[in-house]
Protein backbone atom coordinates (compact mmCIF):
# COMPACT_ATOMS: atom_id res chain seq x y z
CA UNK A 1 0.00 0.00 0.00
CA UNK A 2 1.14 3.64 -0.27
CA UNK A 3 2.04 5.73 2.22
CA UNK A 4 1.86 9.58 2.90
CA UNK A 5 4.84 11.77 1.74
CA UNK A 6 6.07 13.68 4.29
CA UNK A 7 7.51 17.22 4.24
CA UNK A 8 9.89 19.58 5.77
CA UNK A 9 12.46 18.69 8.83
CA UNK A 10 11.66 15.99 11.79
CA UNK A 11 12.38 19.17 14.16
CA UNK A 12 8.92 21.41 12.15
CA UNK A 13 6.72 18.08 11.88
CA UNK A 14 7.26 17.60 15.61
CA UNK A 15 6.06 20.76 16.63
CA UNK A 16 3.15 21.13 14.11
CA UNK A 17 2.04 17.93 15.82
CA UNK A 18 2.58 19.31 19.53
CA UNK A 19 0.75 22.39 18.57
CA UNK A 20 -1.85 20.46 17.08
CA UNK A 21 -2.41 17.73 19.80
CA UNK A 22 -2.60 20.94 22.34
CA UNK A 23 -5.54 22.90 20.13
CA UNK A 24 -7.09 19.52 20.26
CA UNK A 25 -7.13 18.77 23.72
CA UNK A 26 -7.89 22.52 24.40
CA UNK A 27 -10.93 22.55 22.25
CA UNK A 28 -12.73 19.14 23.80
CA UNK A 29 -12.08 20.97 27.47
CA UNK A 30 -12.82 24.25 25.77
CA UNK A 31 -15.55 23.32 23.99
CA UNK A 32 -17.52 21.77 27.31
CA UNK A 33 -17.12 24.94 29.81
CA UNK A 34 -18.69 26.85 26.63
CA UNK A 35 -21.37 24.88 26.56
CA UNK A 36 -22.43 26.12 30.16
CA UNK A 37 -20.99 22.79 32.02
CA UNK A 38 -22.10 22.61 35.51
CA UNK A 39 -20.11 19.90 37.37
CA UNK A 40 -22.35 19.16 40.18
CA UNK A 41 -21.47 19.11 43.96
CA UNK A 42 -20.11 16.91 45.87
CA UNK A 43 -21.73 13.79 46.77
CA UNK A 44 -24.50 14.57 49.60
CA UNK A 45 -25.70 12.20 53.01
CA UNK A 46 -29.01 11.13 52.70
CA UNK A 47 -31.13 8.35 54.89
CA UNK A 48 -30.38 4.93 54.23
CA UNK A 49 -32.52 2.89 52.06
CA UNK A 50 -35.22 1.45 53.88
CA UNK A 51 -39.13 0.61 53.50
CA UNK A 52 -39.89 4.71 53.47
CA UNK A 53 -37.34 5.70 51.31
CA UNK A 54 -38.03 2.29 48.76
CA UNK A 55 -41.87 3.35 48.98
CA UNK A 56 -40.32 6.98 47.54
CA UNK A 57 -38.61 6.04 44.50
CA UNK A 58 -41.58 3.52 43.51
CA UNK A 59 -40.81 0.10 45.18
CA UNK A 60 -41.78 -2.38 46.95
CA UNK A 61 -39.58 -3.39 50.57
CA UNK A 62 -39.15 -6.60 51.81
CA UNK A 63 -35.87 -6.77 53.94
CA UNK A 64 -33.04 -6.21 53.04
CA UNK A 65 -34.21 -5.88 49.16
CA UNK A 66 -36.04 -2.73 48.11
CA UNK A 67 -37.74 -4.11 44.29
CA UNK A 68 -38.82 -1.59 41.94
CA UNK A 69 -41.23 -4.19 39.62
CA UNK A 70 -41.56 -4.81 36.54
CA UNK A 71 -43.38 -1.43 34.50
CA UNK A 72 -42.90 0.95 36.97
CA UNK A 73 -40.64 3.60 36.51
CA UNK A 74 -39.49 5.15 40.20
CA UNK A 75 -37.91 8.02 40.63
CA UNK A 76 -35.64 9.48 42.85
CA UNK A 77 -35.97 12.63 43.79
CA UNK A 78 -34.51 12.91 47.19
CA UNK A 79 -30.58 11.86 48.11
CA UNK A 80 -30.48 8.59 49.79
CA UNK A 81 -27.54 6.09 50.15
CA UNK A 82 -27.65 2.44 49.59
CA UNK A 83 -25.58 0.16 52.47
CA UNK A 84 -23.71 -2.81 52.00
CA UNK A 85 -26.62 -4.78 53.24
CA UNK A 86 -29.86 -3.65 51.64
CA UNK A 87 -30.10 -4.70 47.64
CA UNK A 88 -31.96 -2.49 45.21
CA UNK A 89 -33.37 -4.75 42.70
CA UNK A 90 -34.50 -2.77 39.71
CA UNK A 91 -37.17 -5.07 37.35
CA UNK A 92 -38.91 -2.01 35.79
CA UNK A 93 -35.94 1.16 35.81
CA UNK A 94 -34.97 3.85 38.36
CA UNK A 95 -34.46 8.25 37.76
CA UNK A 96 -32.34 9.93 39.27
CA UNK A 97 -32.95 13.47 39.34
CA UNK A 98 -31.34 16.66 38.52
CA UNK A 99 -29.53 17.76 41.89
CA UNK A 100 -30.37 14.03 43.71
CA UNK A 101 -27.50 12.04 45.01
CA UNK A 102 -27.71 8.10 45.11
CA UNK A 103 -24.52 6.85 47.25
CA UNK A 104 -24.05 3.24 46.90
CA UNK A 105 -21.55 0.60 48.53
CA UNK A 106 -24.14 -1.78 48.17
CA UNK A 107 -25.48 -4.19 45.94
CA UNK A 108 -27.67 -2.55 42.41
CA UNK A 109 -29.03 -5.22 40.56
CA UNK A 110 -30.77 -3.24 36.91
CA UNK A 111 -32.93 -6.23 35.39
CA UNK A 112 -33.83 -4.17 32.08
CA UNK A 113 -36.80 -5.73 30.37
CA UNK A 114 -38.69 -2.06 29.69
CA UNK A 115 -36.69 0.77 30.83
CA UNK A 116 -37.91 4.26 31.05
CA UNK A 117 -37.71 6.85 27.71
CA UNK A 118 -34.27 8.75 27.53
CA UNK A 119 -32.99 12.29 25.85
CA UNK A 120 -31.20 13.09 23.39
CA UNK A 121 -31.97 9.79 21.15
CA UNK A 122 -33.63 6.92 19.08
CA UNK A 123 -37.08 7.26 21.07
CA UNK A 124 -37.13 3.32 21.01
CA UNK A 125 -34.15 2.89 23.73
CA UNK A 126 -35.37 2.57 27.34
CA UNK A 127 -32.79 3.03 29.79
CA UNK A 128 -32.98 0.46 33.57
CA UNK A 129 -31.26 3.10 35.33
CA UNK A 130 -31.00 6.92 33.85
CA UNK A 131 -29.00 9.46 35.81
CA UNK A 132 -29.98 12.86 35.41
CA UNK A 133 -28.17 13.35 39.17
CA UNK A 134 -25.09 12.45 40.78
CA UNK A 135 -24.69 7.93 41.31
CA UNK A 136 -21.63 7.43 43.77
CA UNK A 137 -20.86 3.85 43.07
CA UNK A 138 -18.16 1.82 45.34
CA UNK A 139 -20.48 -1.00 45.76
CA UNK A 140 -21.33 -3.72 42.86
CA UNK A 141 -24.56 -2.75 40.14
CA UNK A 142 -25.39 -5.52 37.73
CA UNK A 143 -26.84 -4.86 34.63
CA UNK A 144 -28.91 -7.60 32.63
CA UNK A 145 -30.12 -5.75 29.11
CA UNK A 146 -33.05 -8.30 28.85
CA UNK A 147 -34.79 -7.41 25.50
CA UNK A 148 -34.03 -5.27 22.11
CA UNK A 149 -33.22 -1.49 22.47
CA UNK A 150 -32.81 -0.96 25.72
CA UNK A 151 -29.40 0.75 27.40
CA UNK A 152 -28.33 -0.63 30.90
CA UNK A 153 -27.68 3.02 32.58
CA UNK A 154 -27.87 6.18 30.62
CA UNK A 155 -25.89 9.16 32.05
CA UNK A 156 -27.74 12.43 30.31
CA UNK A 157 -27.85 16.14 30.65
CA UNK A 158 -30.41 18.34 31.96
CA UNK A 159 -30.96 21.76 30.41
CA UNK A 160 -32.04 25.42 31.63
CA UNK A 161 -35.92 26.03 31.37
CA UNK A 162 -35.04 28.80 29.25
CA UNK A 163 -36.72 28.55 25.56
CA UNK A 164 -35.31 25.44 24.13
CA UNK A 165 -34.56 26.82 20.65
CA UNK A 166 -32.80 30.01 21.56
CA UNK A 167 -31.00 29.18 24.49
CA UNK A 168 -29.14 31.91 25.21
CA UNK A 169 -28.81 32.30 28.30
CA UNK A 170 -28.52 28.66 29.04
CA UNK A 171 -27.46 26.12 31.67
CA UNK A 172 -26.07 22.18 30.94
CA UNK A 173 -26.12 19.98 34.07
CA UNK A 174 -24.79 16.81 33.12
CA UNK A 175 -25.41 13.20 35.19
CA UNK A 176 -22.70 12.02 37.02
CA UNK A 177 -21.71 8.60 37.53
CA UNK A 178 -18.70 8.03 39.21
CA UNK A 179 -17.29 4.25 40.14
CA UNK A 180 -14.53 2.93 42.31
CA UNK A 181 -16.25 -0.61 42.86
CA UNK A 182 -17.60 -2.96 39.88
CA UNK A 183 -19.89 -2.05 37.27
CA UNK A 184 -21.22 -6.02 35.34
CA UNK A 185 -23.57 -5.58 32.25
CA UNK A 186 -24.62 -8.34 29.92
CA UNK A 187 -25.77 -7.15 26.35
CA UNK A 188 -28.26 -8.97 24.77
CA UNK A 189 -29.47 -8.55 20.98
CA UNK A 190 -29.99 -4.60 19.88
CA UNK A 191 -28.65 -3.32 23.24
CA UNK A 192 -26.24 -0.86 24.94
CA UNK A 193 -24.22 -1.13 27.97
CA UNK A 194 -23.97 2.37 28.76
CA UNK A 195 -24.78 5.56 27.30
CA UNK A 196 -22.77 8.90 28.64
CA UNK A 197 -23.80 12.12 27.23
CA UNK A 198 -22.51 13.32 31.11
CA UNK A 199 -19.63 12.49 33.35
CA UNK A 200 -18.64 8.77 33.48
CA UNK A 201 -15.21 8.61 35.90
CA UNK A 202 -14.25 5.50 36.19
CA UNK A 203 -11.26 5.65 39.27
CA UNK A 204 -8.52 3.49 40.13
CA UNK A 205 -10.02 0.94 41.76
CA UNK A 206 -12.84 1.01 39.67
CA UNK A 207 -13.77 -2.31 37.08
CA UNK A 208 -16.24 -1.75 34.25
CA UNK A 209 -17.29 -4.88 32.46
CA UNK A 210 -19.68 -5.29 29.77
CA UNK A 211 -20.24 -8.12 27.68
CA UNK A 212 -21.85 -7.98 23.98
CA UNK A 213 -23.61 -10.35 22.58
CA UNK A 214 -26.18 -10.92 19.69
CA UNK A 215 -26.78 -8.05 16.77
CA UNK A 216 -25.43 -4.81 17.31
CA UNK A 217 -24.75 -4.57 20.66
CA UNK A 218 -22.71 -1.47 21.80
CA UNK A 219 -20.68 -1.81 24.83
CA UNK A 220 -19.89 1.86 25.91
CA UNK A 221 -21.77 4.57 23.39
CA UNK A 222 -19.90 7.86 24.40
CA UNK A 223 -22.30 10.32 22.69
CA UNK A 224 -21.72 14.10 21.35
CA UNK A 225 -24.82 15.71 20.27
CA UNK A 226 -26.31 18.81 19.14
CA UNK A 227 -29.92 19.69 21.22
CA UNK A 228 -32.23 20.89 18.57
CA UNK A 229 -30.80 23.30 16.38
CA UNK A 230 -26.79 22.38 15.01
CA UNK A 231 -24.65 25.42 15.63
CA UNK A 232 -25.87 26.75 18.93
CA UNK A 233 -24.42 23.85 21.11
CA UNK A 234 -23.96 20.85 21.92
CA UNK A 235 -22.94 18.50 24.58
CA UNK A 236 -20.28 15.48 24.61
CA UNK A 237 -20.20 12.76 26.79
CA UNK A 238 -17.00 13.25 29.06
CA UNK A 239 -15.34 9.35 30.24
CA UNK A 240 -12.28 9.28 31.91
CA UNK A 241 -11.11 6.10 33.41
CA UNK A 242 -8.05 5.43 35.72
CA UNK A 243 -9.08 2.15 36.16
CA UNK A 244 -9.89 -0.98 34.29
CA UNK A 245 -12.60 -1.67 31.89
CA UNK A 246 -13.17 -4.61 29.86
CA UNK A 247 -15.35 -5.09 26.87
CA UNK A 248 -16.14 -8.49 25.35
CA UNK A 249 -17.47 -7.96 21.68
CA UNK A 250 -19.26 -10.02 18.98
CA UNK A 251 -22.38 -9.40 17.04
CA UNK A 252 -23.31 -8.12 13.80
CA UNK A 253 -21.74 -4.85 11.60
CA UNK A 254 -23.08 -1.73 13.28
CA UNK A 255 -22.19 -3.36 17.03
CA UNK A 256 -19.08 -2.07 18.48
CA UNK A 257 -17.24 -2.35 22.05
CA UNK A 258 -17.04 1.25 21.89
CA UNK A 259 -18.54 4.26 20.05
CA UNK A 260 -17.28 7.30 20.98
CA UNK A 261 -18.25 11.12 19.50
CA UNK A 262 -17.22 12.78 22.88
CA UNK A 263 -14.09 12.60 25.04
CA UNK A 264 -12.32 9.68 26.18
CA UNK A 265 -8.96 9.95 28.55
CA UNK A 266 -7.75 6.90 30.15
CA UNK A 267 -4.47 6.23 32.30
CA UNK A 268 -5.89 2.78 33.06
CA UNK A 269 -6.55 0.14 31.22
CA UNK A 270 -8.92 -0.23 28.43
CA UNK A 271 -9.26 -3.98 26.91
CA UNK A 272 -12.34 -5.11 23.24
CA UNK A 273 -11.74 -8.90 22.90
CA UNK A 274 -13.34 -10.86 20.58
CA UNK A 275 -16.00 -12.93 22.22
CA UNK A 276 -16.57 -15.15 19.73
CA UNK A 277 -14.59 -17.11 16.47
CA UNK A 278 -17.06 -17.32 14.28
CA UNK A 279 -16.31 -15.86 11.00
CA UNK A 280 -19.31 -14.30 10.32
CA UNK A 281 -18.84 -12.02 13.44
CA UNK A 282 -18.84 -9.17 11.53
CA UNK A 283 -19.15 -6.37 15.20
CA UNK A 284 -16.02 -3.52 15.35
CA UNK A 285 -13.89 -2.50 18.39
CA UNK A 286 -13.72 0.66 18.65
CA UNK A 287 -15.89 3.37 16.55
CA UNK A 288 -14.11 7.07 16.90
CA UNK A 289 -15.71 10.49 15.64
CA UNK A 290 -14.20 12.23 18.56
CA UNK A 291 -11.12 12.76 20.95
CA UNK A 292 -9.28 9.54 22.14
CA UNK A 293 -6.37 10.04 24.18
CA UNK A 294 -4.70 6.92 25.95
CA UNK A 295 -1.93 7.61 28.69
CA UNK A 296 -2.64 3.99 30.09
CA UNK A 297 -3.14 0.56 28.23
CA UNK A 298 -5.37 0.15 25.17
CA UNK A 299 -5.51 -3.37 23.79
CA UNK A 300 -7.84 -4.32 21.28
CA UNK A 301 -7.96 -7.52 20.15
CA UNK A 302 -11.74 -6.75 18.41
CA UNK A 303 -10.94 -7.98 14.49
CA UNK A 304 -9.23 -11.07 14.61
CA UNK A 305 -11.14 -13.22 12.19
CA UNK A 306 -10.51 -12.61 8.31
CA UNK A 307 -14.06 -11.21 7.36
CA UNK A 308 -14.43 -9.87 10.82
CA UNK A 309 -14.62 -5.42 10.90
CA UNK A 310 -12.17 -3.50 11.84
CA UNK A 311 -10.91 -3.37 15.46
CA UNK A 312 -10.29 0.55 14.86
CA UNK A 313 -12.41 2.78 12.64
CA UNK A 314 -11.12 6.38 12.96
CA UNK A 315 -13.78 8.63 11.44
CA UNK A 316 -13.31 12.48 11.97
CA UNK A 317 -11.67 11.76 15.35
CA UNK A 318 -8.31 12.12 17.20
CA UNK A 319 -6.58 9.35 18.40
CA UNK A 320 -3.03 10.15 20.52
CA UNK A 321 -1.24 7.62 21.97
CA UNK A 322 1.16 8.48 25.15
CA UNK A 323 0.98 5.35 26.49
CA UNK A 324 0.98 1.24 25.45
CA UNK A 325 -1.30 0.40 22.56
CA UNK A 326 -1.62 -3.49 21.64
CA UNK A 327 -3.01 -3.51 18.22
CA UNK A 328 -4.15 -7.74 18.39
CA UNK A 329 -1.92 -9.46 20.42
CA UNK A 330 0.28 -12.83 19.49
CA UNK A 331 -2.78 -15.52 20.57
CA UNK A 332 -5.30 -12.94 17.79
CA UNK A 333 -3.07 -11.20 15.68
CA UNK A 334 -5.78 -8.98 14.10
CA UNK A 335 -7.41 -5.58 15.61
CA UNK A 336 -6.63 -3.76 11.90
CA UNK A 337 -6.92 0.13 12.84
CA UNK A 338 -7.76 2.15 10.34
CA UNK A 339 -7.61 6.25 9.86
CA UNK A 340 -9.91 7.16 7.23
CA UNK A 341 -10.92 10.35 6.23
CA UNK A 342 -9.16 13.96 5.83
CA UNK A 343 -10.17 14.83 9.26
CA UNK A 344 -8.64 12.06 11.15
CA UNK A 345 -5.60 12.22 13.10
CA UNK A 346 -3.98 9.30 14.77
CA UNK A 347 -0.44 10.07 16.39
CA UNK A 348 2.09 7.91 18.50
CA UNK A 349 3.93 9.90 21.21
CA UNK A 350 4.24 6.27 23.16
CA UNK A 351 4.33 2.74 22.38
CA UNK A 352 2.52 0.53 19.51
CA UNK A 353 3.01 -3.35 19.54
CA UNK A 354 0.93 -3.85 15.86
CA UNK A 355 -0.05 -7.87 15.55
CA UNK A 356 -2.81 -6.65 13.14
CA UNK A 357 -2.76 -3.27 10.84
CA UNK A 358 -1.92 0.82 10.52
CA UNK A 359 -3.62 2.02 7.72
CA UNK A 360 -3.91 5.09 7.30
CA UNK A 361 -6.50 5.44 3.89
CA UNK A 362 -6.14 9.16 2.45
CA UNK A 363 -3.57 11.49 1.58
CA UNK A 364 -5.27 13.72 3.51
CA UNK A 365 -5.62 11.89 6.30
CA UNK A 366 -3.02 12.21 9.44
CA UNK A 367 -0.95 9.00 10.78
CA UNK A 368 2.12 10.09 12.69
CA UNK A 369 4.55 8.04 14.69
CA UNK A 370 6.81 9.83 17.08
CA UNK A 371 7.08 6.97 19.76
CA UNK A 372 8.52 3.67 18.80
CA UNK A 373 6.64 0.86 16.91
CA UNK A 374 7.13 -3.07 17.45
CA UNK A 375 5.52 -4.22 14.03
CA UNK A 376 4.32 -8.24 13.78
CA UNK A 377 1.55 -7.15 11.21
CA UNK A 378 1.82 -4.42 8.25
CA UNK A 379 1.64 -0.71 7.81
CA UNK A 380 -0.03 0.74 5.03
CA UNK A 381 0.59 4.67 4.56
CA UNK A 382 1.24 7.35 7.36
CA UNK A 383 4.55 9.07 8.33
CA UNK A 384 7.31 7.63 10.31
CA UNK A 385 9.16 9.75 12.79
CA UNK A 386 10.42 7.74 15.22
CA UNK A 387 11.38 4.31 15.74
CA UNK A 388 9.83 1.30 13.90
CA UNK A 389 10.84 -2.19 14.22
CA UNK A 390 9.90 -5.21 12.20
CA UNK A 391 9.93 -8.34 14.51
CA UNK A 392 9.73 -10.55 11.88
CA UNK A 393 12.30 -10.99 9.76
CA UNK A 394 11.45 -11.05 6.23
CA UNK A 395 7.37 -10.37 6.82
CA UNK A 396 7.46 -6.84 8.05
CA UNK A 397 6.62 -3.88 6.73
CA UNK A 398 7.81 -0.54 8.41
CA UNK A 399 6.81 1.96 6.10
CA UNK A 400 8.33 -0.21 3.17
CA UNK A 401 7.68 2.83 1.06
CA UNK A 402 10.45 4.45 2.22
CA UNK A 403 9.73 6.61 5.22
Amino acid sequence: MSKMESSGSNTESKETATRTIASVLAFSVAAFVASGVSYGAPPKPGPDLNDKVCKSIGGAWKAPTCTIPEGTAGVASSNFRLSKAPVLDIKGSLTINRGVTVDSDGTIIVENTGGVGTEFDQPQYLAGLLVLGTLDNSGAITIKNETTDTEGITVSVSYSPNDASDPNPFTIVPGTLTNSGTITIQNRYQTRGIKNLGLLDNSAPGVITVANSGTTSVGIYNRRDNHLNPGYYYVAGTLTNAGRITISNSGANGGYGIYNGGVITTTGSFTINASSADPDDLAGGFYNSGSFTNYGTLTNNRGTSPSSSLGSFNSGGTMINYGTTYVGTADAPGGVFVNWEGSSMMINLGKIINWGGLIDVTQAATMVNYGTIFNYGGIGGGTNRGICIDEIAGAGECYSGGD
